[in-house]
Parts: C-alpha cells; sequence; structure tokens
C-alpha cells in the first residue's frame, strides 16, 4: 500500500512536470522562433 501511494504522489508530479513542460516548451520555442523573425527582419531593414 506504501508502495502505491509512493507512486500516486510520483505519477502526479510526473503529470505535473509534463504539464509544464507543455505549456512552458511551446512559449519557449516560440519566442526564439520569433527572434529569429525579428532579427532577420531587422537585417533587412539596415539592408
Amino acid at each position: 500500500m506504501k508502495d502505491f501511494a509512493t507512486l500516486r504522489i510520483h505519477g502526479k508530479s510526473l503529470h505535473a512536470f509534463l504539464g509544464i513542460l507543455y505549456i512552458y516548451a511551446p512559449i519557449s520555442l516560440r519566442s526564439s522562433f520569433l527572434n529569429k523573425l525579428s532579427s532577420r527582419q531587422k537585417k533587412r531593414a539596415y539592408v
């Protein structure tokens, strides 16, 4: 029973971790992508 409880806790923490990754990973990817786009646009503007 103890093992099952710890397993449940680990499962919940893992689920929360995956949820955080699912929420934050796309944001970081988007921001890096936007930074690349904006840097390209700035280069174009300077040229």
